[in-house]
């Protein structure tokens, strides 16, 4: 034990020198699934990028988080003992509504037991705003940073031929 810490085992040890008669559970035991966030001064930092979306298969040529990873990641870090507080690193235009609300409705809920700060790198817009919103701070980038709209639909307006009746020329 070095530092406290227990000896992990070489592939070597757990599989020994035949690896195609590999006992699964026995390698499974050794190796814990590895944490998708980073840990800075015991904050758990969860990245939240890209369009937020309910299925991999969603926006599958776009960057993008699942709702359930961002979920699965603050959850995570709530039960982790070595975690003091979380911080959504956030860079994202927003994303499906379904399942939004229910994911902050989470993070708010994860917030009364270990803070929750979020910080807009880039962008935090629509669900992205609602994401950062549902800590209890918001950082933004001075000068490029932005925040906002959460809920809003875009709607764009064909005014061409009211232009061109009024002899204005785009």
């Amino acid at each position: 034990e070095l530092l406290g810490l227990s000896h992990r085992r070489s592939w070597q040890e757990v599989i020994g020198s035949r690896p195609h008669m590999i006992d699964e559970t026995a390698a499974d035991s050794e190796y814990r699934k590895r944490k998708r966030y980073e840990v800075h001064d015991r904050i758990a930092v969860i990245d939240v990028r890209g369009l937020l979306v309910n299925s991999e298969d969603s926006w599958s040529s776009y960057s993008s988080t699942l709702y359930r990873d961002i979920d699965e990641d603050v959850q995570a870090a709530v039960s982790d003992e070595a975690i003091d507080g979380i911080l959504l690193r956030i860079d994202s235009p927003g994303g499906e509504a379904e399942n939004s609300f229910e994911t902050a409705g989470r993070i708010v809920e994860a917030g009364k037991v270990k803070p929750v700060w979020s910080i807009a790198e880039n962008s935090a817009y629509s669900a992205g705003y609602l994401m950062a919103s549902s800590g209890s701070r918001i950082y933004v980038t001075p000068y490029s940073g932005g925040v906002g709209s959460i809920g809003v639909y875009s709607l764009h307006l064909d005014y061409s031929v009211a232009l061109e009746q009024a002899g204005i020329k785009p």
